[in-house]
C-alpha cells in the first residue's frame, strides 16, 4: 500500500482509500525551521544540505527531489531503515529537514512541518503553508495514496462486495475522523481512477529510479548493456572456455610442473574482470557509490595476482611439481563455475553459503564450529554492509523469487 511501480496488467480491480499528503518536517528547536530559511541554507551549502527519511529511492527520496528541482536547490538524501529512525535522526540534528506526511509530528512537540504539499493550508494544520505560498508550482498534489488491487480472474461479484464495503467505510464518520486528525484525505476512488493513478505514479518513479541509478534506462550504456543477463552468461562463458584453453597450454609446455602457481593467478584475475563489469549495474546514489569498496578491492586484486603470476615465473625452476597440487587447482575452479551458476539460480546468500563451507572443507579444514562461523559470519556481513547499507543488488536468484 504505497506509492512506486505496480503490475497494472495483472490488475483487475483496485480501489483507492485515503491520501496522505506530503510535507517537509524539521526540528523545532533548531535555527533553521522554516521553509526560507532552509531554501536559503541549502543555497549557502550548495549541495551539502542534509535531509533524512526512509530508504533510497522510496517515495519520500523521490518527493525529496521533486521538491529540490522545483525549488532550484541541492541537498543530500541519507536514508535511515525506517520513518522513525529517521526522525530521530532529525530530533538528534543529524539532518536539516525530514521527509514524511503530516501525522509523523502528532504527540511530538518537538517537531514542525516547514511546509506541505497540498492545494489549500490544510484546517488540521493552519498554519503550515504550502508550496504554492512560496511560488513553487506542481507540488500541490503529492501524496502517499494507501488502496487495494486484486490480481485479474477476481469474481465479479467478490469486486461487487468489496466495493459496497470500502465505500460504507469511507462514508463511516468514526473512520473518518480519526484519520482526518492526521490530515489524511478520506477519499475512496474505483478502479479506472486509481489504475490511472498507479499508472503515472510508475512512469514518474521509473523517470526519477533511473536518474538516481537504482534501476537501468533501456538506452544506458554499452556497459550496462554488456552486464544484461544474456550477454552476462556469454561473457562468463568466453572467461570460462579462455581459462580452460590457457589451462591446456600450460599442461603441453615446459610450465607444466607449475600449473597451480599460474592458473590460480590467471583465474583470479579473470574473476575480478568478470566482477568489474557486474559492478556498473550497482546503483549510484551518491559521489560515493556501492560500487566503490568492490571495485577497489578489484583494482588491488588484479596486480596483486600479476604479481604473483610474475614472480611464480621467475622462480619456475625452484618449484616442484605436485599433482595434488594441481587437482586441488582444477577443483577450485569447477567449485567457482558451480557457484557463479548456482547464484544465477538459487541467489547469492544460500550459494555463497556453499561455496565458503566447501572451499575450506577442500582445503582440509575441519573443525566445523569455526567452519559455520565463518561462513555465517559473511553472509551477515555481506548482507548487513553490502545489501543494507551500501544498497549492493546481491541476486536472490531465479528459485526463490519465484517462491
Amino acid at each position: 500500500s504505497s506509492r512506486g511501480e505496480a503490475y497494472i496488467d495483472a490488475i483487475d480491480w483496485a480501489a483507492m482509500l485515503m491520501a496522505d499528503p506530503e510535507c517537509v518536517i524539521v526540528n523545532k528547536q533548531s535555527k533553521i525551521n522554516t521553509w526560507p530559511k532552509i531554501v536559503e541554507d541549502a543555497r549557502k551549502k550548495n549541495g551539502n544540505q542534509l535531509w533524512v527519511g526512509p530508504a533510497n529511492g522510496g517515495l519520500d527520496h523521490v518527493t525529496a527531489l521533486k521538491i529540490w528541482g522545483k525549488a532550484g536547490m541541492k541537498a543530500r538524501w541519507i536514508p535511515f531503515k525506517s520513518g522513525g529512525k529517521a526522525i530521530a535522526a532529525l530530533l538528534g540534528e543529524q539532518g536539516l529537514a525530514y521527509v514524511g506526511n503530516p501525522r509523523d509530528i502528532l504527540g511530538n512537540d518537538d517537531l514542525k512541518i516547514a511546509v506541505v504539499s497540498s492545494e489549500k493550508r490544510l484546517p488540521e494544520f493552519p498554519d503550515v503553508p504550502t508550496f504554492s505560498e512560496f511560488g513553487i508550482e506542481n507540488m500541490s498534489n503529492e501524496y502517499m495514496w494507501r488502496g487495494l488491487v486484486y490480481k485479474k480472474g477476481t469474481p465479479q461479484k467478490i469486486q461487487e462486495w468489496y466495493d459496497e464495503l470500502f465505500q460504507k467505510v469511507t462514508d463511516d464518520q468514526e473512520w473518518q475522523r480519526y484519520w482526518k486528525r492526521g490530515a489524511i484525505d478520506v477519499t475512496y476512488k474505483k478502479t479506472d481512477e486509481f489504475t490511472k493513478i498507479v499508472q503515472e505514479d510508475k512512469e514518474e518513479f521509473t523517470h526519477y529510479l533511473q536518474k538516481l541509478g537504482i534501476i537501468q534506462a533501456e538506452n544506458d550504456s554499452l556497459i550496462v548493456k554488456l552486464t544484461s543477463g544474456r550477454l552476462m552468461r556469454m561473457i562468463l562463458i568466453v572467461l570460462t572456455a579462455l581459462f580452460i584453453l590457457v589451462s591446456l597450454f600450460i599442461n603441453r609446455t615446459s610450465l607444466r610442473k607449475m600449473a597451480g602457481e599460474i592458473l590460480i593467478p590467471i583465474l583470479f584475475i579473470l574473476i575480478s574482470l568478470l566482477f568489474l563489469l557486474l559492478s556498473f549495474t550497482f546503483p549510484s546514489l551518491e559521489e560515493v557509490s556501492s560500487a566503490v569498496v568492490p571495485r577497489l578491492w578489484i583494482f588491488i586484486l588484479i596486480p596483486l595476482n600479476i604479481i604473483v603470476l610474475i614472480k611464480s615465473l621467475r622462480k619456475k625452476e625452484e618449484i616442484k611439481y605436485s599433482s595434488s597440487n594441481v587437482k586441488m587447482v582444477y577443483n577450485f575452479i569447477c567449485l567457482l563455475i558451480l557457484y557463479l551458476l548456482a547464484m544465477h539460480y538459487i541467489g547469492y546468500f544460500i550459494s555463497t553459503f556453499l561455496f565458503v563451507t566447501t572451499a575450506i572443507l577442500l582445503l582440509g579444514y575441519r573443525k566445523y564450529i569455526v567452519l559455520l562461523m565463518i561462513s555465517v559470519g559473511w553472509l551477515l556481513f555481506s548482507y548487513f554492509v553490502f545489501y543494507r547499507l551500501l544498497y549492493v543488488p546481491l541476486p536472490l536468484g531465479k528459485l526463490i523469487e519465484l517462491l
